[in-house]
């Protein structure tokens, strides 16, 4: 059965969804010089701890937040339709964060390795297949601001081998319940209805 839109994914409509306000609140705030981190002076200077964590929340320009909503959209529900949403929210958490780039670096890598292409075409002799949607806009993801952005994207696919590795931890279930029922309200996970295969004519 082919399984579309956000149905068994709910928590990466809430990344996409918090991906897009936050970006949008920053944009509109005018805090987009408050976004990127420098360890020096943010951490060794002024002591801003909180700037560890809060730059990889937002993207600064709309083309970086297009690519990465592309990447959340056609890679990451595989994944955590495959993982389920308890292991996908143990990803985001557990996973040390370097940016927003690291971070879908790591979700393409992870969308390789347990999805199957599920369509194929060729382009002048070159087999081509769905993962082109996912890898296209990483790669001009990891090139939009180099060389820190393709640190970034390679240090996120670095991260999701190891956690590869790592099969035991998960988020809570509590915390799954509690998220999903918070969610379900405003962003829904319902599975979209199956059409008929076949075509219906009606007489005028």
């Amino acid at each position: 059965m082919v399984v579309v839109g956000f149905a068994y994914a709910p928590l990466t409509k809430v990344v996409m969804a918090g991906l897009c306000l936050t970006s949008l609140l920053v944009s509109l705030l005018s805090l987009k010089l408050y976004i990127p981190f420098h360890f020096d002076p943010h951490i060794l200077i002024y002591h801003q701890y909180w700037q560890a964590w809060a730059y990889h929340v937002a993207f600064t320009n709309s083309s970086e937040l297009f690519l990465g909503i592309m990447i959340l959209y056609y890679g990451a529900r595989h994944v955590e339709r495959a993982c389920g949403s308890r292991k996908y929210g143990a990803f985001h958490t557990g996973y040390l964060p370097a940016g927003p780039f690291g971070v879908l670096g790591a979700l393409v890598c992870l969308y390789y390795r347990i999805t199957p292409p599920l369509w194929t075409i060729s382009v002048y002799g070159t087999e081509l297949t769905d993962r082109i949607l996912v890898s296209v806009p990483l790669g001009l993801l990891a090139l939009s601001q180099p060389p820190y952005s393709c640190i970034s994207v390679v240090l996120g696919m670095l991260a999701s081998q190891l956690y590869s590795l790592d099969a035991a931890f998960q988020v809570p279930a509590r915390l799954a319940s509690l998220l999903q029922r918070v969610s379900a309200p405003w962003i829904g996970s319902h599975p979209v209805p199956m059409r008929g295969s076949e075509a219906q004519y009606h007489r005028i």
